[in-house]
């Protein structure tokens, strides 16, 4: 089995922000770091990428924050039975290394999932969030041993992940195929044929994924209303959002809202 003990997902933190555990932990802990962040290993510090993520060991020394601005972070911390030993030595993740995750949407959105039903107080709650982590460990050992030829040489793949980040982390903005091609230096129909070429998914689209995913979240996690998170999300028609709501989810917001509410997470 493998207990999640406490997670947490999209994190915003002040600029300061800081985290420093020496090695007294008897729990592993799992970052993604969604902004630019400051990192330490073995004494020498780094300036990290943002969608870095990092499992730290075990009894191992704990150094990250940010890096001047903002820093948003989704994380884990957990614990392995002696069961799960076979499992754990299966698997190719270097520990206390900071990886560059190819896709961070495939291993954030398990880690959105597993925030509600850790705060649901569900009975199979401890069940399903075993199978996440055997996933989301899967997904991270397979993005952790990307071959030499992989999407993550791909002469954009830094840029476009990094813009890409932004739209996980700004959603609200009036995000255009303009505007994003604008940022990193391409004409438009370049730009979206590069995009689906790295993501398999055009940029409006993963736009709307986003945003969904984003709305999802602050539907469970506040009172506000439905059009309040259309707004927050970068809708200024509230039934517009309603429509796609609905397309990709196949509930209305007040459904999901009413099925999913749930406590909200401890701290970091």
């Amino acid at each position: 089995m493998i207990e999640v003990t406490r997670c947490g997902h999209s994190f915003k933190h002040k600029p300061n922000f800081q985290i420093c555990r020496p090695n007294l932990s008897d729990e592993y802990l799992f970052i993604i770091m969604k902004t630019k962040a400051v990192f330490s290993k073995d004494g020498k510090t780094c300036f990290t990428k943002p969608n870095t993520a990092v499992l730290f060991n075990i009894d191992s020394y704990q150094h990250y924050g940010s890096y001047g601005d903002i820093y948003i972070d989704d994380w884990i911390h957990f614990k392995i039975d002696k069961k799960e030993t076979d499992f754990i030595k299966s698997l190719n993740i270097p520990y206390d290394t900071p990886i560059i995750l190819v896709d961070v949407s495939q291993i954030s959105d398990l880690i959105y999932l597993m925030t509600q039903d850790q705060y649901s107080h569900e009975k199979n709650a401890t069940v399903i969030l075993n199978h996440y982590m055997h996933i989301l460990l899967l997904k991270l050992d397979e993005q952790s041993n990307i071959q030499p030829d992989s999407i993550q040489n791909h002469k954009h793949f830094f840029t476009f992940n990094q813009l890409r980040s932004e739209l996980h982390n700004t959603p609200y903005k009036k995000w255009t195929v303009n505007e994003m091609a604008e940022q990193v230096n391409m004409s438009p129909s370049y730009f979206q044929h590069i995009y689906k070429e790295l993501f398999h998914l055009s940029c409006m689209d993963d736009l709307i994924k986003i945003r969904i995913e984003y709305s999802k979240f602050n539907l469970v996690k506040s009172d506000i209303s439905i059009k309040e998170v259309a707004i927050l999300c970068g809708y200024e028609n509230e039934a517009h959002f309603m429509r796609q709501f609905k397309k990709l989810t196949g509930l209305t917001p007040s459904q999901y809202r009413s099925r999913n509410i749930s406590g909200n997470a401890t701290l970091q």
